[in-house]
């Protein structure tokens, strides 16, 4: 009942994050860097039936993020944009038989994407689609492709409230159930208090002025990387994944319009994770649920140009 309770978290997580990061996607270029880092958290690993693989503690986990897009629009209603991430992922555990799965190492994934985004109403009401098709690879070379399609009817959509609803199709993913429904909230109370469970971070925020921003709540993560166990009875190529819900407090410095720091600590929790096939789909080992605290920073970089004026301008546009 727990992995199937978690599972379904897991996957709410999943949804939340693809539909809002759609739309919030910035017009022109952008680029991110962020590193997380999380320790002390007791680990288990078992097979599907149960059967105790290893157990220790997660000694260090390390992970560095770097984001590149460029997003340009086609006409008022239409953008087009493609976007590079590499990811670098270092694992210290205790206990874990590294002649079975080799989770204990560096490792290094990267992900290509081309994205689509288009504007327009339903029942005169705001609509955004949004569609991804994307190739993710380990330094072994290509491992799968993946995609994604969805739409948000924003049922309300003014300066104080925006309350928006809609599908999400998922195509060659590690969720086990390829379409959802979903919805995103936001209400601002006043200049300074914001309800937003919205994406990245879910909670209460104040605002003491324009350069900074303080949070409560939780955010939704997940680590993935791929691994070439030695164990024969295993696949040549298998995937780890852990998708992650963090409480905490979160603090946001607009240093100048287009350069934001980001910091957040608190409690990490594993909500599902272990390996799977190559391609995320099967289970073969459960990752037992580790909890404990992490740290999070964030750095983001959007250069604004007169080319982006005039696109954010046009898109404003009614």
């Amino acid at each position: 009942m727990n992995k199937k309770r978690n599972f379904l978290l897991a996957m709410l997580a999943t949804t939340f994050c693809t539909i809002a990061c759609a739309q919030s996607i910035p017009i022109g270029l952008h680029m991110q860097a962020e590193v997380n880092s999380a320790t002390s958290e007791h680990y288990v690993l078992e097979t599907r039936d149960d059967e105790r693989i290893a157990s220790g503690d997660l000694k260090e986990n390390v992970r560095a993020r770097l984001n590149v897009g460029y997003m340009m629009p086609v006409s008022k209603k239409l953008m087009l944009g493609l976007s590079a991430r590499y990811d670098y992922n270092n694992e210290h555990l205790s206990g874990l038989p590294d002649e079975e799965v080799l989770i204990d190492d560096n490792h290094h994934s990267f992900k290509g994407s081309m994205n689509v985004m288009y504007r327009s109403q339903l029942w005169n009401k705001p609509l955004v689609v949004f569609a991804n098709i994307g190739m993710d690879a380990s330094h072994w070379g290509v491992e799968r492709f993946s995609g994604m399609g969805a739409a948000l009817l924003m049922l309300k959509a003014t300066r104080e409230t925006q309350f928006g609803v809609g599908p999400l199709v998922m195509i060659n993913t590690t969720s086990r159930l390829p379409f959802l429904f979903v919805a995103t909230y936001r209400h601002v109370y006043s200049p300074q208090w914001t309800l937003n469970l919205n994406y990245p971070f879910f909670g209460m925020q104040y605002t003491p002025s324009q350069k900074h921003t303080i949070a409560g709540g939780f955010a939704f993560d997940a680590d993935y990387y791929w691994v070439r166990p030695a164990n024969e009875e295993l696949p040549k190529t298998v995937f780890f994944r852990r998708s992650l819900l963090r409480t905490g407090i979160n603090y946001d410095f607009r240093v100048s319009p287009t350069l934001t720091f980001m910091a957040q600590t608190g409690w990490e929790y594993t909500m599902a994770g272990g390996l799977y096939t190559a391609s995320g789909r099967h289970l073969i080992y459960d990752l037992n649920h580790p909890n404990g605290p992490y740290a999070h920073l964030r750095v983001s970089f959007r250069p604004e140009s007169k080319l982006t004026k005039k696109i954010q301008a046009m898109m404003n546009q009614r």
